[in-house]
């Protein structure tokens, strides 16, 4: 099944790079406070596990319906004229085999009752 590719979501450059590369200009001051709001942004949010559990296995399913959609455009089904030669090879060769499995099984149970005999 092909996969869809997900970018991963690009990450901001650390407030202490950016300090590095200010202006000498800007005060101490401002400097912490552009740390402060960039490290508040990366704060992770807090959730219930069950709930991301379910949310993660529910985004899983209809990922895999999307997928299983898209498969299913690409078949190539058969016609109704191909699929009667088909069933009617495959009942012909059953036929044949159960035929030849009979005959041999016959045979086996003769010889094995000559052999007793």
């Amino acid at each position: 099944m092909g996969r869809l590719i997900r970018k991963k979501p690009v990450k901001k450059k650390s407030a202490a790079k950016d300090i590095k590369k200010s202006k000498p200009s800007e005060s101490i001051a401002t400097q912490s406070k552009d740390i402060k709001k960039s490290s508040s942004a990366f704060q992770p949010q807090v959730k219930p596990v069950i709930k991301e559990r379910k949310d993660n296995l529910f985004s899983k399913a209809v990922q895999f319906l999307k997928e299983v959609k898209v498969e299913i455009k690409k078949v190539v089904w058969p016609t109704k004229k191909q699929t009667l030669a088909s069933t009617l090879a495959v009942l012909v060769l059953i036929i044949i085999i159960s035929l030849f499995l009979g005959l041999v099984d016959t045979f086996l149970s003769w010889v094995v009752g000559f052999i007793l005999r």
